[in-house]
């Protein structure tokens, strides 16, 4: 199993938003679950926070992925999924690839 390490970390952070032509950043409160549940809600249409987070919300609640801070690895998101997912049990492969591609 690989280090858990950095890997989370260096995803670093993106924004997913339902509407990119209309929405509005919220307010950062520093509560992400806060904000989590509201997105899921549909109470607010934007929410940037730290990667793979956005992009599972993206995939199960819909939306987009903007503003990313890091760009892809070099070798496949696929292989990286595979090499890291064990070690991250409480993050769904989906998000995971979502994250690095």
């Amino acid at each position: 199993m690989p280090p858990r390490g950095n890997v989370i970390d260096d995803l670093g952070m993106a924004t997913v938003t339902r509407d990119p032509r209309t929405s509005i950043p919220p307010q950062e409160d520093g509560q992400i679950a806060t904000s989590v549940s509201k997105y899921a809600l549909g109470v607010i249409d934007t929410l940037r926070a730290p990667s793979p987070l956005p992009q599972y919300l993206a995939l199960v609640y819909g939306g987009e992925i903007e503003n990313r801070t890091v760009s892809a690895p070099s070798d496949t998101a696929a292989e990286r999924v595979d090499e890291f997912a064990a070690a991250y049990p409480e993050w769904e492969p989906d998000a995971l690839y979502a994250a690095l591609v």
